[in-house]
């Protein structure tokens, strides 16, 4: 399937510090084995194929900034919350240069998902399992 990128991401997803990309899906279209086939361009004039791969899995994401729109959102990947630091490597492996540069791309509510074409999926670690995790 096709995903439309600004030009802006070319160089990052090529010299692959992009490794994915967030989007909505609210047909729940894009699944584990899907074709990616990378695009720049807004379908007006020439479109320009820049990467092909396929998508290594799926997760869920949100972003909510409640009533305080000046205070940190609280980012969920997969129904768990992410610390700060795994907010920074999400914001950087999605291409951005700090936490602050995606907050300022994703600045209002949003609910997606990760399309990943790498290995790599976010595992936010719970309360629980971090005790469990001390304990051994």
């Amino acid at each position: 399937m096709i995903l439309s990128f600004h030009r802006r991401w070319i160089t990052p997803i090529q010299e692959g510090h992009k490794v994915h990309t967030i989007r909505e899906d609210k047909k729940n279209r894009w699944s584990t084995g899907q074709k990616i086939d990378g695009y720049c361009g807004n379908g007006k004039g020439k479109r320009e194929k820049f990467f092909e791969d396929t998508c290594h899995s799926t997760q869920t994401i949100s972003i909510v900034y409640g009533d305080n729109k000046l205070a940190r959102p609280t980012i969920m990947v997969d129904g768990q919350e992410l610390s700060e630091v795994e907010c920074i490597k999400l914001a950087v492996n999605d291409g951005f240069n700090s936490l602050d540069d995606f907050l300022g791309w994703f600045s209002d509510d949003y609910k997606g998902k990760i399309i990943h074409w790498t290995g790599l999926r976010y595992q936010p670690k719970t309360a629980s399992h971090a005790t469990a995790t001390q304990r051994h």
